[in-house]
């Protein structure tokens, strides 16, 4: 008996090709095993992958929840993994499934007066935040998913 394409990585029922999913569970993201199938994404896969080699420095940051911490399927969750020896961070944000809302504000843990630069990990313009300062967050589609990558600005 040959082994499956896909082994498990957790209890959760099956593997969908799913940012909102894979984002939720970056913790366990590395370590699926993924054998050829025909039709699998994989082109979604490596850029999943590619995020998770993004974000896997911040995994070990301080970890500051920035919404409330529930499971809610009408609410918005958010939180942030800051290094603050390397200057950087990142912020978790999702839209759940049953949620009307599309956008909502947060205040990042920050140094206070010190200026911040903001990237969406999938592009876009940078946006620059002083610490201390309310930030907003917009995620158009319900089960949809930002990761928000901060530095303190180099340049001012």
């Amino acid at each position: 008996m040959q082994p499956a394409a896909v082994a498990p990585i957790s209890r959760s029922s099956t593997w969908a090709a799913s940012t909102f999913s894979f984002e939720l569970k970056f913790d366990k993201a590395g370590k699926a095993l993924i054998g050829e199938l025909e039709g699998y994404p994989f082109d979604w896969h490596r850029r999943m992958l590619d995020e998770y080699q993004t974000v896997k420095p911040y995994l070990w940051g301080d970890f500051y929840p920035l919404t409330a911490c529930d499971t809610a399927t009408d609410s918005m969750l958010a939180y942030q993994l800051d290094r603050p020896d390397l200057a950087r961070g990142v912020i978790f944000a999702f839209r759940r499934q049953n949620c009307e809302t599309a956008s909502f504000r947060v205040t990042p843990e920050l140094e206070k007066g010190v200026r911040y630069v903001f990237e969406d990990i999938e592009g876009g313009t940078p946006v620059y935040i002083t610490g201390g300062e309310p930030f907003d967050i917009a995620i158009a589609e319900k089960r949809g998913s930002r990761l928000i990558l901060y530095r303190k600005d180099g340049g001012k």
